[in-house]
């Protein structure tokens, strides 16, 4: 008689590759991309729907475009990490731009948008960085550059590496030297 752990275990062994795979298409996905969201807003204040929301990456030229929603309320998900420019119009409203946003790894930018009244050919431009303050999350990261990492001082199983000279000592070192009395 068969046991049904026998009969259990090969699609138990054909699902276990699937499986990882998931996991690993998922991690990945997560892995190097980061988020913008905000809230689009008027000179009073008020939430403004459907505004079209069109980022470029600096580097590549590539564009992301999104809407906000009826609370006004926008988010670009997942975008490779890099630098963007921000471009928000709206027709009865003067475009907005901000250029120089620092997208990083896991990381979600706050940029809450203020629309001024005008006609669409009219350009609001704000140069500079986003704030570097993480109000979405009470995550704390850093970014290194490879050169950066190869020089930390561990190793993926914990020991020491690229060790100070100092650091090293010899038999006869630990030992301190005797006292003399006086």
């Amino acid at each position: 008689m068969a046991s049904s752990r026998g009969v259990r275990s090969p699609r138990l062994r054909s699902l276990f590759p699937l499986a990882l795979l998931l996991l690993a298409s998922t991690a990945y996905g997560q892995g190097d991309r980061g988020t913008i969201t905000g809230l689009v807003t008027g000179s009073t204040q008020a939430a403004i729907p459907d505004v079209e929301i069109v980022v470029t990456h600096v580097a590549t030229n590539v564009q992301t475009t999104t809407r906000s929603g009826p609370t006004g309320v926008y988010n670009l998900l997942r975008l490779p990490v890099g630098t963007y420019t921000l471009v928000a119009r709206k027709e009865g409203f003067r475009t907005y731009q901000q250029t120089d946003i620092p997208v990083r790894v896991g990381e979600t930018i706050r940029l809450d948008i203020t629309l001024e009244v005008g006609q669409l050919t009219e350009q609001v431009t704000v140069v500079g960085a986003a704030p570097l303050i993480q109000s979405e999350s009470a995550e704390v990261g850093l970014v290194l550059t490879s050169s950066q990492f190869t020089e930390l001082p561990l190793t993926l199983g914990g020991g020491i590496r690229n060790r100070p000279p100092s650091s090293f000592s010899s038999p006869a070192s630990a030992t301190p030297a005797p006292r003399k009395s006086t």
